[in-house]
C-alpha cells in the first residue's frame, strides 16, 4: 500500500519534470515552478498537495489514469520505474495496463541533468554521517601523523 507520503513524493518528482497535477474533474491542471524550498516542500506545492487530497477522487497525475484516492488504497504501491529512476504507481495484483509517465517525455531519462528529488534535511543527514563515523572509528584509527 502506498502511504500518503509516498504518493506525495511521487507527485512532487513528476511535477519537477513538467507533468501536471489534474484536479477537479479535469477543470484545472496545476504546474508548480517551485517544488522544494530548502529542506521542505515549497508552500505552493504543499497547497497543491492539499488540494489534491481534498479532491482525491478526481485528482491524478497527467499521463496516468489512477486518481490520488486510488493510489492511497492497498491495491497500489509506489515503486521505482525499471526504465528510469523515477517513482511510478504499480498495481499490487493484477495488471494495471499503465506504463511509466516517462514514456511521454522525450527528454527523459536524461543523465546529463540533475534528477528530481525529495527535500533533504541537511542537519539530520550530517548527524547520520557523524554517527556512522563514530561507530566505525575503531575500524579506521587515526594515524600518528594526524
Amino acid at each position: 500500500m502506498a502511504s500518503a507520503s509516498h504518493v506525495k513524493h511521487y507527485i512532487a518528482y513528476w511535477l519537477q519534470l513538467g507533468k501536471s497535477l489534474v484536479t477537479h474533474s479535469h477543470r484545472s491542471a496545476l504546474k508548480s515552478p517551485s517544488i522544494i524550498s530548502g529542506e521542505n516542500y515549497s508552500t505552493e506545492f504543499e497547497g497543491y498537495w492539499q488540494q489534491a487530497l481534498q479532491h482525491a477522487n478526481t485528482s491524478y497525475l497527467e499521463g496516468t489514469a489512477q486518481t490520488i484516492a486510488q493510489l492511497l488504497t492497498p491495491e497500489w504501491e509506489i515503486v521505482m520505474c525499471a526504465r528510469c529512476p523515477m517513482p511510478i504507481a504499480l498495481k499490487v495484483s493484477g495488471v494495471s495496463g499503465e506504463n511509466c509517465p516517462c514514456q511521454e517525455l522525450n527528454i527523459w531519462p536524461n543523465t546529463d541533468t540533475l534528477p528530481p528529488r525529495a527535500p533533504v534535511v541537511s542537519q539530520s543527514v550530517l548527524l547520520d554521517i557523524c554517527e556512522d563515523l563514530k561507530r566505525n572509528e575503531h575500524h579506521y584509527p587515526r594515524s600518528a601523523s594526524a
